[in-house]
């Protein structure tokens, strides 16, 4: 897989929890991958960090 951009997609307004990663692919193909080691998507995803990619900015919470 290789990741184009990545943004994390969190399960609280707090950002405490990731509850997956959505990644679009160099081919244009959407993913949305759980945050878990034993997923191998995951895996690559956290590679593609380690060279120094940055994933786009977390969604601000709504304001009511």
């Amino acid at each position: 897989m290789n990741i184009k951009t990545a943004k994390v997609i969190y399960k609280d307004e707090n950002q405490n929890e990731i509850n997956y990663i959505r990644i679009i692919t160099t081919n244009n193909e959407y993913m949305s991958i759980p945050a878990d080691n034993a997923c191998v998507q995951y895996q690559e995803y956290l590679a593609w960090l380690a060279e120094g990619n940055t994933p786009e900015p977390a969604d601000e919470p709504e304001q009511e």
